[in-house]
C-alpha cells in the first residue's frame, strides 16, 4: 500500500457560548480536516486542532501540510510509521498540530487495512471507558457559578474552572463555585500560565485550598520550572504541569526539577499519537501520572484522543475531552461518539471508527 495524496481542509465552526482564558476570547473555532489517500482507496482522516495563542494557526497547518508535509510522503507506506515522522521532523521544526493531524490519518489507514480499531494499534484497551470533565471559561463570578451549576445538571462529576486573569478574582470564583456545586464535585483549576510567578500562585492556591482541589494546572510560566517547583513544594494541591510538556525531554526536565506533581499531556503538542506516548512511556518511567488534555477537538480528533486514553495506563485523571456535545455548535462526523455524562467509549470499528458528513465539511469549509 502506498499514500496516492494527501490534503488539508480548514473548518470552522461557532460556538454555542464564549469561551475565556486569561490570554483569549473565542467565539468560534478553526480545525483542519487531514484526508490521506492511498493506492488500495482507503482514505485516512486526521484533524489538526489549531489555535493560534496556543500553538499553531490554521493558515500555518494548511500550508505545512499541503506544501512541506505532502511531497515528503507521497509514495511512501502509511505503514512506515517512523520513517515519516522522522520526514516531519526534518522537514518542519514545530508544527506538531499539522504532524499530529497527519499521523491520526494514517493511524486511521492502519486501522482500516488491517480491520483493528485504533486503540488495538497502540496496546489494546487497558480500560473500556475515559472519565472526562467539563470546564468553566472565565468571565465574572455570578456566570461562573451559574455555568458550573450547569454542567453540574447535566451530571458531570468533574469541572475545571479556568483562572490566571487575577488573583483575587480566581479566588473568588473558585469559592463561590464550591459553595454552588457542593462537595461531592470534583474540582480542577487551570491557570494556563496566567499566575505567572511562584509567589502569587502561592498565594491563590494557599487560599482555595479549603474548597478541595483535585489538582491546579500550570500555574506560573511555561518555561519557568524553578518557579513551578517552588509552588510544587509550598502547597498541598497537587500540581499538573501543562503547556512545560511538549515532549519526553520536558518531561525529564520536570522530574529533575521536582516541578509537578502530575503531567497534562496532548496528542496536539506532542505531534501525534506515536509521540505522545513517547511524552507518556517517559512520564511512567519517573513516577508520574497523566492527564490527557484537549485542544477543543471535533470528532475526529476526540476520536484519537479517546483511542489513546483507552490504551495508556498512566492517565489517571478525567480527561478534557468534552468540546464536541458541549460547546461547538455543530460537528463533522456521520454519527456522534459515545459520550454519557461523566465519560465516553471509544468506537470499537478499524481505524479511528469514524466518518466524515461530506455536507457538513462543504458547509463548515473556509476556504471555498
Amino acid at each position: 500500500m502506498k499514500i496516492t495524496d494527501l490534503e488539508a481542509i480548514p473548518i470552522e465552526i461557532k460556538q454555542t457560548m464564549p469561551f475565556a482564558t486569561h490570554r483569549e476570547t473565542m467565539e468560534a473555532r478553526k480545525y483542519v480536516i487531514v484526508r490521506v489517500y492511498t493506492d488500495q482507496g482507503i482514505i485516512g482522516l486526521g484533524e489538526a486542532s489549531t489555535i493560534e495563542t496556543w500553538g499553531e494557526s490554521q493558515t500555518s497547518s494548511v500550508y505545512s501540510i499541503n506544501e512541506i508535509i505532502r511531497p515528503i510522503i507521497v509514495g511512501e507506506s502509511p505503514f512506515h510509521l517512523e520513517t515519516i515522522l522522522a520526514r516531519m521532523d526534518q522537514a518542519l521544526e514545530g508544527c506538531q498540530y499539522s504532524k499530529a493531524g497527519v499521523e491520526m490519518a494514517l493511524f486511521d489507514i492502519m486501522g482500516k487495512a488491517v480491520n483493528k480499531p485504533v486503540y488495538d494499534l497502540i496496546g489494546g484497551p487497558y480500560r473500556e471507558w475515559v472519565p472526562i470533565s467539563r470546564s468553566v471559561g472565565i468571565t465574572d463570578v455570578e456566570k461562573m457559578t451559574d455555568w458550573a451549576l450547569m454542567l453540574k445538571e447535566m451530571g458531570t462529576s468533574t469541572i475545571k474552572i479556568k483562572t490566571g486573569i487575577s488573583g483575587d478574582h480566581d479566588i473568588e470564583a473558585v469559592h463561590a463555585i464550591r459553595n454552588v456545586i457542593g462537595e461531592e464535585t470534583s474540582i480542577k483549576v487551570d491557570a494556563n500560565t496566567g499566575w505567572k510567578v511562584a509567589k502569587e500562585a502561592i498565594r491563590v492556591l494557599n487560599a482555595i485550598e479549603d474548597c478541595n482541589i483535585m489538582l491546579a494546572e500550570q500555574p506560573v510560566r511555561s518555561w519557568d520550572l524553578n518557579g513551578m517547583a517552588e509552588v510544587t513544594k509550598a502547597v498541598n494541591i497537587p500540581i499538573a504541569a501543562d503547556e512545560s510538556v511538549w515532549g519526553p525531554h520536558d518531561v525529564i526536565s520536570i522530574f529533575e526539577k521536582r516541578a509537578a506533581d502530575i503531567l497534562t499531556i496532548y496528542l496536539m503538542k506532542a505531534g501525534g499519537i506515536s509521540r505522545n506516548r513517547e511524552v507518556a512511556c517517559t512520564a511512567k518511567a519517573a513516577g508520574f501520572s497523566c492527564l490527557l488534555g484537549g485542544m477543543g477537538e471535533m470528532g475526529i480528533g476526540s476520536a484519537a484522543n479517546i483511542h489513546f486514553a483507552v490504551a495508556i495506563p498512566n492517565l489517571e485523571y478525567p480527561a478534557d475531552l468534552h468540546i464536541p456535545p458541549f460547546l461547538l455548535e455543530d460537528d463533522i462526523i456521520t454519527e456522534p461518539l459515545d459520550y454519557s455524562e461523566n465519560g465516553v467509549t471509544a468506537p470499537k470499528t478499524p481505524g479511528l471508527g469514524v466518518e466524515l458528513d461530506e455536507e457538513k465539511v462543504e458547509k463548515y469549509r473556509i476556504d471555498k
